[in-house]
């Protein structure tokens, strides 16, 4: 598969995923978070929706100041832009700066911006900046990272 089209399953993934419930999508960020880095065939019962709430309050906080204007509470310029265009291009956008500015995983991405075009980005930062989450997903992610090291598999 080229790199291009993987993109475009990703991107479409996505789209897919805007026309699931918000509670869909936490199971899916909890279910994400827990299984990131797992070697195929290992299987987990954990909690996804506790687990994909707190991944998700550590989103929003770190997603507000990626995307939102803190001082104007709006949309910053460059999403502004992709609102008024293509919704592929909006999901592309926050997909790029999620996994880019962020390092989320594509698997934890995915959701996270179905949930935020689902709430509307214009509503979400017209509501101002989240509370400060326990852990950011900075930490949420090295735990994980951490923990997953520690696991050995024979």
């Amino acid at each position: 598969m080229t790199e291009k089209k993987l993109q475009e399953e990703d991107i479409g993934e996505a789209l897919r995923s805007v026309e699931k419930s918000e509670g869909e999508l936490i199971f899916e960020l909890g279910e994400a978070l827990v299984y990131l880095n797992v070697p195929p065939g290992i299987e987990f019962s954990a909690p996804y929706n506790e687990i994909g709430q707190e991944l998700w309050e550590a989103l929003q906080f770190d997603l507000y100041h990626l995307i939102c204007d803190g001082k104007e509470k709006e949309p910053n310029n460059w999403v502004k832009e992709l609102i008024g265009g293509d919704i592929r291009n909006l999901i592309t956008g926050i997909l790029t700066a999620l996994i880019s500015t962020l390092s989320v995983p594509l698997a934890i991405a995915i959701p996270a911006s179905a949930l935020l075009i689902k709430k509307g980005v214009t509503t979400y930062c017209e509501k101002g900046r989240p509370k400060k989450p326990k852990n950011s997903i900075k930490k949420l992610l090295e735990k994980k990272y951490r923990k997953i090291r520690g696991y050995t598999i024979s």
